[in-house]
């Protein structure tokens, strides 16, 4: 509240209201379907992102005997709301890690290294190693 002031929704809000950049989860996703990304596509995403995020929850709930059920939930809820961002930073991959190495879970440790390497092949254009998709 003091670095950012008195409106964390509003924060959040805006991250998921920007104009999808280029390699974000609704870029991808607009380009995969042959279509224009537009506020339906990233509400839609948005959405998703919720989805998952109520999913996890109820995940972590029913198996709360199990110490790792909410680190899973945490990782996948993370993962959702990275791909659903219509802002994206390579960096923003390493939110999710954490949570993938600690949470025992194979699919989700699977889906952050198919994140990462997706990240690093996207961007080596960028840095001059391979030609541009």
């Amino acid at each position: 509240v003091i670095a950012f002031g008195a409106h964390p929704v509003r924060m959040v809000s805006d991250a998921f209201d920007q104009r999808p950049a280029q390699f974000s989860g609704p870029y991808w996703l607009a380009r995969l379907l042959s279509t224009g990304e537009d506020d339906t596509l990233r509400a839609g995403c948005i959405a998703a992102a919720a989805v998952v995020g109520l999913a996890a929850l109820a995940f972590a709930w029913r198996r709360r005997r199990d110490p790792n059920a909410w680190l899973a939930g945490a990782g996948w809820t993370i993962l959702a709301a990275i791909l659903a961002l219509a802002s994206f930073e390579p960096w923003y991959v390493v939110w999710v890690l954490p949570f993938a190495a600690l949470a025992g879970s194979r699919l989700l440790r699977a889906a952050a290294i198919v994140l990462t390497l997706a990240v690093v092949a996207i961007h080596l254009p960028l840095l001059g190693f391979v030609p541009a998709l």
